[in-house]
């Protein structure tokens, strides 16, 4: 039997900590990564932090669960779209090196057309930030037939696809009939979650409702500021025509339109509009006069919103683009907004839609059988 001695070598950690990058998570919050694990005392400390020469200041640090990315809270917001600067001293590693003195970082807030909002109305099948069929990338806003259902539900505080929560909120205004999910799971443009359902309206009797003509606002917007907005929906296994007029109402009003029937890869968009002056877009589901289903039937699936900076020298137009929704689209916007079909036919007029139903509108009992629609 033989045996040997070993001997463990320590090698002391002497090399101090470096930040790696800084990025602005929304104008009063920045996330700095680091090179290596933290010492949380040190790291944990507001005024070891100097944002932009002490203005905002620095309120809160707080280091996360990796122990090399730490969250700095500012008690005002930047300046979207500007540059900034965080110098740092004083925060040690866990061998209690000693990160060199006014180490200075510099980053870029967001401007306004990076802030994204993405919404999935449907039924139980909501969008996750998650593997497939969810969204491995972006964050969702899910409205449900709990809140779509209803003419006065609220989905407050919307967050953007980076998970940070926002003033915009959305707020029923005339009801869905209900929840379909019969959508395709064969696009790409948005996670399979997101295009196997959507929220329907009707103009005849379904499921003892009667001229449901869907619309909702977005609250909290930036009436200085112009909104893309992509609206999405599929209905699979029919053969006619389902075309939806979706009218978005601010500053001013336009209208696009998309047919959801056996739909894969179409969108519809509107560019540029621009909210009230109060901050709010108001948008209308009816069915267009191709749309020559028995009911009538009109869906949203998708929304997305996305802010543009106003560049008023440009004039709004009409254009076709043959872009996928999860591109940058280069809008200009003014009090008009623009339309734009993806793709699709030319413009054409649209008749007004049929007014609400004046008699009271019940709801199907729980125990009853939707029919497909």
């Amino acid at each position: 039997m033989t045996s040997s001695n070993a001997a463990a070598r320590v090698v002391n950690d002497t090399i101090a900590p470096e930040v790696l990058t800084a990025t602005a998570r929304n104008r009063q919050t920045i996330e700095l990564l680091f090179n290596e694990t933290l010492d949380v005392f040190t790291a944990n400390v507001p005024f070891f932090y100097e944002v932009n020469g002490g203005t905002p200041g620095v309120i809160a640090a707080e280091l996360r669960p990796d122990g090399r990315t730490v969250v700095l809270s500012l008690n005002a917001e930047l300046e979207a779209g500007s540059p900034f600067t965080v110098v740092i001293s004083d925060v040690q590693d866990l061998s209690l090196n000693t990160i060199a003195p006014n180490t200075t970082i510099t980053g870029t807030v967001p401007g306004p057309e990076a802030q994204v909002l993405l919404i999935d109305f449907g039924g139980g099948n909501t969008t996750l930030n998650g593997a497939s069929p969810d969204d491995p990338i972006n964050h969702w806003n899910n409205l449900t037939t709990t809140v779509g259902s209803t003419s006065d539900g609220v989905l407050p505080n919307l967050v953007t696809t980076d998970n940070t929560a926002t003033a915009v909120s959305l707020a029923m205004i005339e009801r869905f009939n209900g929840a379909n999910e019969n959508g395709t799971t064969a696009a790409t443009l948005f996670p399979v979650d997101a295009t196997r359902d959507s929220l329907y309206g009707n103009t005849e009797p379904f499921n003892t409702l009667t001229n449901i003509f869907p619309k909702f606002k977005l609250t909290g917007l930036d009436p200085a500021l112009g909104y893309n907005l992509t609206f999405y929906a599929s209905r699979t296994g029919v053969g006619d025509n389902r075309t939806t007029r979706y009218t978005v109402a601010g500053a001013a009003t336009a209208t696009a339109e998309l047919n959801a029937a056996n739909n894969v890869t179409n969108v519809a968009q509107v560019l540029g509009a621009r909210p009230s002056e109060t901050g709010e877009l108001t948008i209308s589901l009816a069915p267009a006069a191709s749309n020559n289903n028995g009911n009538h039937f009109t869906y949203l699936g998708v929304l997305k919103c996305n802010r543009r900076s106003c560049r008023r020298s440009s004039p709004p137009r009409a254009s076709a683009l043959a872009r996928s929704p999860s591109n940058g689209l280069a809008a200009a916007c003014s009090k008009a907004p623009r339309l734009s079909r993806v793709p699709g036919p030319p413009s054409t007029a649209i008749p007004p839609a049929p007014p609400p139903s004046t008699s009271p509108q019940t709801t199907a009992s729980s125990g009853s059988r939707s029919r497909r629609k």
